[in-house]
């Protein structure tokens, strides 16, 4: 069973998805681009050209071609295991079109084969505006560090119109079948936080019963 976690940067995907790994003891894959990125290298909008590391030249194809074939792989090497995965394919064809703006078709094929061997489920984490996002980046200063902007306002309001792209994820749940849970995720604190792990858990449960054995 593979549970992708998907949504705008700061939509707490790491941090749920390394709690949810624990409480249900499955895998946790996390986002493939904060791992295969240089973080000492990263320069002001430097994701919008690449891996993060230049504004001057155009690593676009070459990025996003790794990431793809990195996920491929990931996704070969966890067939039989429950996980949870950051970003995934999902969450990679959204970062595509930001930099590309080009046809995301190998994403929904990387989906669909790895269907054949795992029942998915989508868990998109939301909130209401890039605002949001904007004051979660002066509260931690980290993902400032993972992610630095230009300009605040001008760059969170471009990851918040692209990487929440409504559009794109249920499109993607409709013509693949893929059952989607929606939770708003805007909301900081102990209380929040724990509301939101018990509707991904009751999601996960009322699928669970249709994962796929592997003979």
């Amino acid at each position: 069973m593979t549970i992708a976690l998907i949504g705008c940067h700061t939509a707490g995907k790491s941090t749920i998805g390394s709690l949810l790994s624990k409480l249900l003891d499955w895998n946790f894959d996390s986002e493939l681009g904060a791992i295969l990125r240089d973080e000492a290298s990263l320069v002001s909008n430097g994701h919008l050209h690449g891996g993060g590391g230049s504004t001057t030249c155009d690593e676009r194809d070459s990025w996003d071609n790794t990431i793809y074939d990195a996920e491929c792989k990931r996704d070969e090497s966890s067939i039989g295991c429950c996980r949870i995965v950051e970003t995934w394919h999902c969450g990679n064809s959204a970062w595509y079109q930001l930099r590309q703006g080009q046809n995301v078709e190998r994403y929904y094929k990387a989906i669909a084969k790895h269907q054949e061997t795992s029942v998915v489920l989508i868990v998109h984490l939301k909130f209401e505006s890039s605002s949001i996002m904007i004051d979660r980046r002066k509260k931690y200063p980290s993902a400032c560090e993972r992610l630095p902007l230009e300009d605040e306002l001008k760059g969170c309001n471009k990851l918040f119109e692209c990487l929440q792209d409504d559009v794109l994820y249920e499109s993607m749940a409709k013509k693949l079948q893929i059952p989607i849970l929606k939770i708003d995720n805007g909301t900081d604190g102990e209380q929040a936080m724990n509301r939101s792990l018990k509707e991904i858990l009751a999601f996960i449960q009322i699928h669970y019963k249709k994962r796929v054995v592997i003979s």
